[in-house]
């Protein structure tokens, strides 16, 4: 089996710890990164697409044809973007448009979308990421059926730490060393990434993922 990986946002936490995993997948055979600038890994199977446009995907139709799974870690955090069109611009309305493009391309994706703990399906959260996780959730429901997982964490520890930690990742940081006896609550990107790609490979992937189910995903091939 060759099996083509996409994977968006990159850049982040999650997502760039998804490209390391994935050219270390031996059951992967190559891996598109979408991002909004180059990336300081590079790998014989990896190709980084560098784009701006995040909600036309038309010059891409050919590219996103031949994929078989997209890893979307798309998304940004509140306290980054606190303005309410900007955050959902960037963690809905470019997850979606996304997702639109790719199932025109290739009506048999699967699609993996990192959501957070706590997302509102009902859309009716007076909590902006809340709500707007679970507008997400829904849309890519619609869009994908039985082609999808959604994975709920909790607190992601990154095993590789961003450039630039924000505020709020030094406020948790301590809590990481409870992972092993809270892990409803805790986990980790590597944990989150491998995960992802071994529920891609599922026979039937699960329609959600929780925190306290990803240690065991993780460690299934």
């Amino acid at each position: 089996m060759s099996v083509r990986v996409l994977v968006m946002g990159a850049t982040g936490a999650v997502g760039a710890e998804l490209v390391r995993q994935c050219v270390k997948d031996e059951r992967i055979e190559s891996v598109v990164a979408l991002s909004r600038r180059p990336l300081k890994d590079s790998h014989s199977k990896l190709k980084v697409i560098v784009r701006e446009d995040f909600l036309n995907y038309s010059d891409l139709a050919e590219e996103l044809s031949e994929i078989d799974v997209c890893c979307c870690a798309l998304g940004v955090s509140q306290v980054q973007v606190p303005d309410p069109k900007q955050y959902t611009l960037i963690t809905l309305d470019y997850v979606v448009a996304a997702a639109k493009a790719l199932k025109s391309a290739n009506s048999d994706v699967r699609f993996c979308f990192v959501s957070g703990m706590g997302a509102d399906e009902s859309e009716k959260s007076s909590v902006l990421w809340r709500k707007v996780k679970g507008q997400a959730e829904n849309r890519l429901r619609e869009i994908f059926g039985n082609q999808l997982c959604i994975f709920r964490p909790a607190y992601i520890h990154p095993i590789h730490p961003r450039e630039k930690q924000m505020w709020h990742e030094y406020f948790w940081k301590p809590f990481f060393g409870l992972k092993r006896f809270m892990p409803q609550f805790v986990t980790d990107t590597v944990e989150v990434s491998k995960a992802m790609i071994n529920v891609s490979f599922a026979d039937e992937m699960p329609k959600m993922v929780h925190n306290a189910e990803l240690r065991t995903l993780a460690g299934k091939l």
